[in-house]
């Protein structure tokens, strides 16, 4: 009976109830989505932001090894200017080098070419009341010397020389001349006032006689060259004399300790 009484009732709902219970379904299914509605525009937005997030965290990154990238080649770059530097340095040290060879080759070229006019030997040759100064002069060159001048004087002073050797004057007259290469060129003078018996008296700390001149020249690149001399006989050892093969007696010159130079 109980049965048959629900089915009845089931079967006679109002229809008011119906609309209620339609409405009210709907809602239900209308909440539903819309929280599901709600639910994926939050998943969405998560999703977005995890997104955007990423895509910052690789726009970071990759700025980062950007930076880093750049920071290397201005380090490379740092480096690459200072190898070029030192690359410039080495290349001007060796083109300095290179001058200096160059130039030390020509002057040691000039050197072993140009001409050398040295002292040879120098001599006092004695006679009974007079002697007579002499100094051989040599080009001891591979080339000419040229406009060749040169003067020489005698005298007789104390040993050590306490004073100032006369020269002669600006305008003193010379003659020029060309001395080839192993040319030889003898100077004589006799001193102003011959001393009484000089073969005797000289030679001694207190009577040396002092042979001194200066020979000038130009050499075949054209430099001005000079040749100065000094030489002695007597000093504290006195003077050194021999007899030459002719038979007369010679006084050997010595250097002095002084005034020997040469270019």
């Amino acid at each position: 009976m109980s049965i048959g009484i629900w089915v009845f009732a089931a079967q006679h709902v109002p229809p008011e109830q119906r609309v209620v219970q339609s409405n009210g379904t709907a809602n239900a299914h209308k909440a539903e989505e819309a929280k599901q509605s709600e639910q994926a525009t939050a998943n969405e937005a998560a999703r977005k932001q995890e997104v955007d997030a990423q895509k910052l965290k690789e726009a970071e990154e990759q700025k980062q090894e950007e930076m880093a990238i750049e920071w290397k080649i201005v380090k490379y770059t740092r480096w690459l200017v200072i190898v070029g530097a030192i690359q410039f340095l080495a290349l001007i040290v060796q083109a300095v080098m290179f001058f200096l060879t160059l130039r030390q080759m020509r002057d040691s070229s000039q050197r072993q070419l140009r001409a050398y006019v040295c002292l040879d030997s120098g001599m006092l040759a004695f006679e009974e009341n007079a002697f007579e100064a002499q100094v051989h002069m040599r080009n001891c060159g591979q080339t000419p010397a040229y406009k060749v001048r040169q003067w020489m004087h005698v005298w007789i002073e104390s040993y050590p020389l306490q004073v100032t050797l006369p020269e002669p004057t600006q305008d003193f007259p010379m003659s020029v001349a060309v001395l080839p290469p192993d040319g030889e060129h003898i100077m004589a003078r006799e001193p102003g006032i011959q001393p009484p018996a000089p073969a005797v008296t000289l030679g001694g700390p207190h009577r040396t006689v002092y042979v001194y001149g200066k020979v000038s020249y130009r050499d075949i690149f054209g430099k001005e060259q000079r040749t100065e001399y000094r030489l002695v006989f007597g000093g504290a050892d006195g003077g050194r004399k021999k007899i030459n093969d002719d038979g007369q007696l010679i006084g050997l010159l010595q250097p002095d300790s002084e005034g020997n130079e040469a270019t």
